[in-house]
């Protein structure tokens, strides 16, 4: 009627004029009416955030009116928001993609057997042998353990015999399982650890399941260690040597050179503890090839520990 549309042409210009539009037609994009403080919603509509909106439909598909969905279960709780980007949706949280907790390993749940060393994994063969990588990604009795030891000497060992019955005293004490040699050489390449060792096929880890060689050809090609042999036999770091030091670094007695042979420095055969003798000492923070050849000329009055692998 003429007198309606009057009526309504009055209280628009009194309010936004922008806000005012037929109460049956849509916005210019299709979309919902705009309105202001609740004036001209046709029907069940309510003018909610500036927009003629159902109110059911508020409480379940858009809270806050303006059409995409970002209220509780429209688009949101569980479109795209708690479980949708969220709890099992598209990873961003709880089981996603891999920002969550188990998806493709970001997460809590790690894959042992997968042949892939994740964190919290020693080892992971894919389940290849279980005497060398277990099922639960730890290493088996085929590997090999190797310490320093936690106990210093002179270099009056008793011989090398007397060096390999101090690191098998020292792993038993230590609940280590089989059987120790010191690396320990001398002139004769009999005694050297490339001649008298058991040449394992098996990685060589430290008491605490850190890697140092894949096998023994990895242990004496030269080019050092995966990381340094700088553990005990109780997983703590050694004693520093005493009156003897190699680049400003503590060292062991070794009498050997790169690649485990003999023709260090050796105190006399391992049985001197005089000043005028000396031997050939290794770098125990080293992972390079002055691991064990370092340096050579220590009296061998000083103090230093050894190494000891399990053969």
């Amino acid at each position: 009627m003429p007198g309606n549309n009057l009526t309504r042409t009055l209280t628009c210009s009194l309010l936004l004029a922008a806000a005012c539009a037929d109460p049956t037609s849509t916005g210019e994009d299709g979309g919902p009416t705009p309105c202001v403080g609740g004036q001209f919603c046709p029907g069940d509509l309510m003018c909610i955030a500036g927009y003629c909106l159902d109110p059911g439909a508020d409480e379940s598909g858009d809270d806050n009116g303006d059409g995409d969905g970002d209220g509780d279960p429209g688009d949101g709780d569980p479109g795209d928001g708690d479980p949708g980007d969220g709890d099992p949706g598209d990873g961003d949280g709880d089981h996603g993609d891999g920002d969550g907790d188990p998806g493709d390993g970001d997460g809590e749940a790690q894959s042992c057997g997968n042949g892939v060393v994740d964190p919290g994994e020693l080892c992971d063969d894919g389940n290849a042998n279980d005497d060398v990588c277990t099922s639960a990604c730890e290493w088996g009795p085929l590997t090999n353990i190797a310490f320093v030891t936690s106990e210093l000497y002179t270099g009056n060992l008793g011989g090398v015999a007397g060096g390999d019955a101090k690191c098998q005293a020292l792993a038993g004490a230590a609940g280590l399982p089989g059987t120790y040699m010191a690396w320990l050489g001398t002139w004769n390449p009999e005694v050297a650890p490339q001649t008298r060792f058991s040449k394992s096929p098996y990685p060589y880890v430290l008491v605490d399941g850190t890697k140092i060689a894949a096998h023994w050809g990895d242990l004496v090609d030269g080019d050092g260690l995966d990381n340094p042999l700088n553990l005990d036999e109780n997983g703590l770091p050694p004693p520093d040597s005493v009156g003897i030091w190699c680049f400003d670094l503590p060292v062991v007695w070794t009498g050997t050179d790169p690649e485990g042979g003999g023709g260090g420095g050796h105190c006399n055969h391992w049985t001197s503890s005089a000043r005028w003798d000396s031997a050939s000492v290794g770098r125990r923070t080293l992972a390079t090839a002055n691991w064990n050849y370092g340096c050579s000329g220590p009296d061998c009055d000083k103090l230093a520990p050894l190494y000891c692998f399990e053969q």
